[in-house]
């Protein structure tokens, strides 16, 4: 767990389901670029990425906050264990 993680459960009013917005400061060693078309290349491979031990990645946004980037992502709700998901 990293202390500059922040996690927060918003409420999706369009699909009316609850999802985890987590936001992350890139560290300045970072190697992505922070543009728009690196966030389509990341979202696109992240809505191409499924299987069933990995939690998807429903949208990622890159954001500047006084000086700092940060990286905003949005998943859904697990709820139970991963063992829960895996043994039903």
């Amino acid at each position: 767990s990293r202390v500059d993680k922040h996690w927060f459960a918003v409420r999706d009013v369009l699909l009316k389901t609850e999802r985890l917005l987590s936001l992350v400061p890139l560290n300045r060693n970072c190697p992505l670029s922070v543009c728009s078309s690196t966030k389509d290349v990341l979202n696109k491979l992240f809505l191409a990425l499924q299987h069933p031990y990995i939690c998807p990645i429903l949208d990622l946004e890159f954001i500047a906050y006084e000086g700092q980037d940060y990286v905003i992502i949005v998943q859904p709700i697990n709820h139970g264990s991963l063992k829960d998901l895996i043994h039903g």
